[in-house]
């Protein structure tokens, strides 16, 4: 990515992903200040979720030793701050707060893993850091895809 936005000249760069590509904007977004904002959709929890969780998921959302380190949080806020560390830049984590493919246990077919919805503490707490760059947003989507009508909106 670095070696793309050396070769080309844009004004502006957005960063969209969904599911591990979720975890790859939110990752990548924080080291690249070039990439003015970024849409994270159903891409990670902060890891103090996994604790509730039976399946802990895949193995880069929990089991690198980087995570000794830093939480999501920290690339949230990341996420935001330009290469001078100010907040010129935004970030979005995005969820389907029904969507089965997150919470739905394959063992169980009709049960969910856990039944707590995650968008909405997330949404508290975002509102709550007041940080008008980073933004938790939620749709009423039971499919795994991106809500277009909310990426749509934002332009």
């Amino acid at each position: 990515i670095k070696k793309f936005l050396s070769d080309s000249e844009y004004e502006e760069i957005y960063m969209i992903g969904i599911s591990g590509g979720g975890w790859y904007t939110t990752f990548l977004s924080s080291i690249i200040p070039e990439i003015k904002t970024s849409y994270a959709f159903d891409g990670t929890y902060p890891l103090f979720f996994r604790l509730f969780w039976q399946n802990k998921g895949d193995w880069e959302h929990w089991g690198s030793k980087i995570y000794e380190k830093i939480d999501f949080w920290d690339l949230y806020v990341l996420s935001t701050l330009d290469k001078f560390n100010k907040q010129n830049r935004k970030h979005f984590q995005v969820y389907n707060t029904t969507d089965r493919y997150r919470f739905y246990d394959e063992k169980h077919p009709k049960t969910f893993k856990f039944n707590v919805d995650f968008a909405s503490i997330m949404k508290v707490v975002s509102d709550n850091l007041r940080n008008p760059n980073f933004k938790v947003e939620s749709g009423n989507i039971d499919k795994h895809i991106i809500n277009t009508d909310f990426l749509f909106s934002q332009f």
